[in-house]
């Protein structure tokens, strides 16, 4: 059930990024879009480590979270929701780190993911109102 919210999620996310992109004018509807799809993508990376924790925990019978917090041992869902995030938007405290190859990986992806769409979704979003301002 949790692999099926995953794909759910990520299918609307491309559904509201592909839905900005295809729109001609800036308008108050195409930027809350933007903003959640950059919130949505938040959410599915912490689905995503959450899933490589539990990945771990079945193929290698190893207890313990593949993020090391320095504030907990027994990691929740809010702990890999702020991990996300700290990692989306390269922000990068230091009290959470990945452990494992397969979490630096994700968290790499993450990482470039955030920036990149930051970076195409203000340049999109500029043209866009430029070409409707002449």
């Amino acid at each position: 059930m949790f692999i099926v919210l995953t794909l759910f999620l990520i299918y609307i996310t491309y559904s509201m990024i592909s839905h900005v992109s295809r729109n001609k004018e800036v308008n108050a509807i195409l930027i809350l879009n933007a903003i959640n799809s950059y919130l949505l993508l938040g959410i599915i990376a912490a689905f995503l480590f959450i899933l490589a924790d539990i990945s771990y925990y079945f193929l290698f019978d190893i207890s313990g979270s593949t993020i090391k917090f320095t504030y907990t041992n027994d990691p929740s869902t809010y702990d890999y929701i702020y991990y996300s995030y700290i990692t989306l938007t390269t922000v990068g405290y230091g009290d959470a780190t990945p452990a494992i190859p397969l979490t630096r990986s994700l968290a790499m992806l993450v990482s470039l993911s955030g920036q990149l769409y930051l970076t195409i979704l203000v340049a999109m979003l500029v043209g866009k109102f430029l070409a409707k301002r002449d």
